[in-house]
This record gives structure tokens, C-alpha cells and sequence, in this order.
């Protein structure tokens, strides 16, 4: 007996089709598409300091093929445009901008300049960064160091600004072991968005908040406790060691320094993030692995939760990550795979699960990671690209957090940058997680083989002409997430769990996401 489909049919109908007929069927191949389309909703009584996203290069710069690029939050789905800067500015490593409470952009910065929202440079906006950087980078581009700078709103005075920022010095100059160059200053500027009817001006400049030896990049910020005052978060470089400062409406008020888990040897870019509620914050890259510390944004105190280790995963230094809008789920780039751990698990290492995988795709990688204003996760690639990767829906497990590879595409070229922002508001965390958001169509294209099918225990998925792995997710009929995996080459999937029923396999491959319905026996 075979059973025919319209395009579109209603979900209830198709259940009761399948389960009515389900004794006549001895084999059954269907595949269908799944067109997903996830409702986020996002919060706009917020303040929309980070709604507007500054990336690329200027047009007349040597090494560019573009423009810079604009990424605008403040109405879904975002307004991707390209635009035209200043002279030789280039966003590397260090990024960051800020836009008044309505989301219109003040200022853009790459550690070297700051930019007005006219696109000009602020008043006193050169020489941001003394010394080696604004001798060898900032002539010809921006400063390289990964998450070297950030931007918070002054505490109790609507009008002001800070901007913190890493230099570079030659601490280690001439030891064999280490890389010569690290951070020595951590520097403040101060800029009042009001000035010059709005254009904005430099008030204090290069401002030495703590001069020490620091990690090559990845500074980071957090609300206090109090929901005014700020923390930032510089890790001091060759120990577990942190320096928090606390800043509050009068100014830098405290710096602590709090030592804690894992000692982080010489080689220390990657990225930091605090979770969206405070509660967790997390630093990553491939020789010193994921460290996870719970913090207490009242004091500032750290606590290794958990260190996992990617000794088995080879990937550059331009190593990213993000966590969710529910702070649960921590996502990291590592080189050509995109990985999720779950906060709430007993043990997060062991939550670990593959939901993206770009090895057959050449020039294609993970990098930089940002939770934006409309609840998705965007990647940067770690060399010249035109796409950002997307993490849909990042506050669902396993796959249906709908990882998508080149997931936005932008106007003009980017390397490497993504800006970096702390948390301002709350986000939205409605989202239905639990089922198949979809309709359901009939797809004549893909050749997908798997068998047998009906199984008893287990199946095989082959793809003709196409020798790679890919992730899985079985559902129930009802469309319930039971259990995600990957397979590669031809391997057997195991469905012991499985009680006897119809089920949805769904499988991603390339940005391909089909379906198809096995049956148990």
C-alpha cells in the first residue's frame, strides 16, 4: 500500500494517516523538508546600546576588496548595508561600537580610532592605543588583539562613555619559549556622546587603569549586582589569575584580583563571555581548553566549575564562543566544528555535542562568537569572508538550536571581527524548543538511502557521491526531540532506545535539512 501527500497538509491529519495504516506498511521511504521558521521576539524596552554592528574594512585600504559594513538591530530581521569610513581602518581583532538608547550608532572604534556615527573621527579620536600598536598596526589597519577592547555606559551619567582597551608591550622579548609581545596597560577612554551636537569627543584619553602582564586579548564585561555599576574582566597572562574592576558613577572604584582552575600557558588569545544573567563566565581556545567559573557579580568572585579539555580538537587561536539568552547552553568554535554544552548538566564536558561541521567546505571556519539583540548567535569565519554563520535558535538543544553554516550573508569583505559587547538587556527566552517547528512538503530531490526500514534495532544512512559526516535527530511522531548524534561513513545508528512507533530522522548536511520517517518493528 502507498500512501501520497498534497504539499501541505495539516499536521493531525498526517499523524492519523500514518498511525491508522501502520500494521499495512512493511516498507516506507518517504522524505520531506523541513522549513523551519522559529518566532523570537525581541525586547525593545530595553537599552539598545549594541543594536548597531560595525565590521569590514574601508574602501581605499591596500589589503581590501570592500567596504565597511553595517549590521542594524533595531527592527527584525536585521539591515545588513555596506558603507564608507574613514581612511585605512580596518576591523581585526579589536571591535567595538556603541549606539544611544534608541539604537542610533555614536561610535565605532578597532583599538586605534575612534568613528563618529557621521563616519568621521571623533574629536581627539587618534592615538588611542600609545606605543607599539599605534606605531606598526594602526597605520595601515586596526589592533590585532583578539577582544582587545569594549564599551560600557558610565554609570550615573547618561552622557558618558568608557571604553577599555589593551595595549601591547615586550614582556616576554627575548625568551624562546614565550611570544615576546603581550598586554602591558590596560587604558580607559572616556567619550561624551553629546558633545559637537552629538557628534561626540574624547574627554579623557588613554587613561592607566593597571599596568601589568595581561593575556593577549580577551577583555569582557558584566553588570554588577546593583544592575548600575560594571565589571571588566582582564585575565593576567601565564597563571588562572583574573583582574576585575569594578567601575561605579564615581569611576574606577576597586580592582581585585581573583586566582582560580586552570593555569593558562603562553599561548592565551580566544575569547571570554560572561553569561547573559551574570551568573557563569567562560574563556576558550585550543591549547588551554574551556574554562568554566561560576561568578558572583556582587563581589567579583570566581570559581572553576568545570575545566574541559580539546586536546583531541585541532583549531586556530581565533578560537570563539558565546552562551544563550536562557544562559544555559555554551557554544564554541573550534576550528571547522561548532559545539554546544549544556550549563545544567551534571557534567558539562560530558554534555558535548557536535551541531556544526564545516570539514567539507573549504575556507570555511568557526572564529568569533556574539549573542545578538534578536537572540541568535553570530560566527565570524577566521580569514576574509562574506558570510557570518547564524545560531538560530541557540536557546534549544542539540540541533534544533539550528546551526546554519554562511548563515548571513554580508555586502562586502570581513576578517576575522566580530564586535565585542557585554550583556545590556534581557532577552526574550520564549522559545519552543521541544517540537518540529515546520511545515511539511514533499521533496523529489534528495537520493538519501536509509536502511532497512522498517529496523528492529538499528539503520544506515548513505549518501550517494557525498563521503562526510553529518549530524542526526530522531523525533517522535508528535515531533519531540528524543536524542541527537552525528554518523560518518556508512555507520549504524543505534535505535535499541526506541520503543516500537514511526519516527522522524532528521539530518543536516551543508546546510541541508531533510527528513525522513523510519518505523520500528
Amino acid at each position: 500500500m502507498f500512501l501520497t501527500f498534497n504539499n501541505h497538509i495539516d499536521s493531525r491529519s498526517f499523524i492519523h494517516l500514518i498511525t491508522s495504516n501502520l500494521s499495512k506498511i512493511k516498507i516506507l521511504l518517504l522524505i520531506f523538508t523541513l522549513v523551519s521558521s522559529p518566532g523570537h521576539s525581541q525586547n525593545f524596552d530595553q537599552w539598545n546600546w549594541d543594536n548597531q554592528w560595525i565590521l569590514g574594512f574601508d574602501s581605499n585600504n591596500k589589503d581590501s576588496i570592500g567596504q565597511a559594513i553595517s549590521i542594524d538591530f533595531n527592527s527584525p530581521p536585521p539591515i545588513v548595508t555596506s558603507f564608507t569610513t574613514v581612511k585605512d581602518f580596518w576591523m581585526e581583532g579589536s571591535n567595538s561600537s556603541f549606539s544611544d538608547h534608541n539604537g542610533n550608532l555614536k561610535f565605532y572604534t578597532n583599538g586605534c580610532i575612534i568613528i563618529n556615527g557621521a563616519h568621521d573621527v571623533m574629536e581627539n579620536g587618534y592615538g588611542i592605543n600609545p606605543g607599539i600598536i599605534d606605531e606598526f598596526w594602526c597605520p595601515y589597519g586596526g589592533s590585532p588583539i583578539p577582544q582587545g577592547i569594549i564599551s560600557i555606559p558610565a554609570p550615573g551619567h547618561a552622557n558618558l562613555v568608557y571604553i577599555f582597551n589593551l595595549d601591547l608591550g615586550l614582556p616576554y622579548f627575548g625568551i624562546d619559549t614565550f611570544t615576546g609581545t603581550a598586554p602591558v596597560t590596560i587604558y580607559y577612554q572616556l567619550v561624551d556622546i553629546d558633545a559637537n551636537n552629538g557628534l561626540g569627543s574624547v574627554v579623557d584619553k588613554n587613561v592607566v587603569v593597571l599596568q601589568d602582564t595581561f593575556a593577549r586579548g580577551t577583555i569582557q564585561g558584566a553588570k554588577h549586582f546593583n544592575d548600575t555599576d560594571w565589571w571588566i574582566i582582564v585575565p593576567k597572562s601565564h597563571s588562572n589569575c583574573y583582574f576585575l574592576t569594578l567601575v561605579t558613577a564615581e569611576g574606577i572604584d576597586t580592582i581585585l584580583q581573583k586566582c582560580a582552575g586552570h593555569v593558562w600557558n603562553d599561548n592565551d588569545a580566544g575569547q571570554s563571555v560572561f553569561s547573559p544573567d551574570g551568573s557563569t563566565f567562560c574563556r576558550v581556545n585550543y591549547q588551554n581548553g574551556l574554562s568554566i567559573f561560576s561568578f558572583n557579580d556582587n563581589t567579583g568572585g570566581l570559581v572553576e566549575r568545570e575545566w574541559i579539555d580539546f586536546s583531541e580538537d585541532y583549531f586556530p587561536t581565533t578560537s570563539g564562543i558565546a552562551i544563550s539568552s536562557n544562559s544555559r547552553f555554551v557554544y564554541i568554535s573550534a576550528g571547522k566544528k561548532l559545539y554546544q554544552f549544556d550549563l545544567d548538566a551534571g557534567n558539562i564536558g560530558a554534555s558535548k555535542l557536535l551541531i556544526a561541521n564545516s570539514d567539507s567546505i573549504d575556507g570555511v571556519f568557526f572564529n568569533k562568537a556574539e549573542l545578538a539583540p534578536d537572540n541568535k548567535i553570530y560566527i565570524s569565519n577566521s580569514n576574509t569572508h562574506k558570510y557570518l554563520h547564524v545560531i538560530n535558535s541557540p536557546n534549544c538543544h542539540g540541533l534544533n538550536c539550528d546551526a546554519v553554516i554562511n548563515g548571513m550573508e554580508l555586502p562586502s569583505d570581513n576578517y576575522l571581527s566580530i564586535p565585542n559587547f557585554p550583556h545590556f538587556r534581557s532577552y526574550s527566552n520564549t522559545e519552543n524548543c521541544d517540537t518540529i517547528n515546520s511545515s511539511i512538503s514533499l521533496d523529489q530531490k534528495s537520493n538519501i538511502l536509509i536502511y532497512p526500514n522498517p529496523t528492529l534495532d538499528e539503520i544506515k544512512v548513505e549518501i550517494p557521491e557525498i563521503n562526510d559526516c553529518f549530524n542526526y535527530a530522531i523525533y517522535d511522531i508528535l515531533g519531540k526531540l528524543l536524542f541527537t548524534g552525528i554518523s560518518c561513513d556508512g555507520q549504524f545508528i543505534n535505535l535499541v532506545s526506541l520503543e516500537n512507533g514511526v519516527y522522524l530522522m532528521k539530518i543536516q548536511l551543508k546546510n541541508i535539512s531533510t527528513a525522513r520517517m523510519i518505523f520500528k518493528n
